[in-house]
């Protein structure tokens, strides 16, 4: 919690990809992984936004340290 990791692209249908972004989940911005939701996701924070991301979505997420 509180580590701050960059968004790669993920390798997922694109579908989701397309998701994300609309949501201004784009590759190459800096996140800073913030607290645990009910069933495991996290709310993961970009400037004054805040995302919950459920745990299956983090796991097709690639992200760089």
């Amino acid at each position: 919690m509180g580590d701050t990791v960059v968004l790669s692209a993920p390798h997922t249908e694109p579908q989701l990809c397309r998701r994300l972004a609309q949501l201004g989940l784009r590759a190459g911005m800096s996140v800073t992984v913030g607290s645990k939701t009910a069933g495991g996701g996290r709310v993961v924070k970009s400037g004054t936004s805040r995302y919950a991301i459920d745990r299956e979505t983090l796991e097709l997420m690639d992200v760089l340290r």
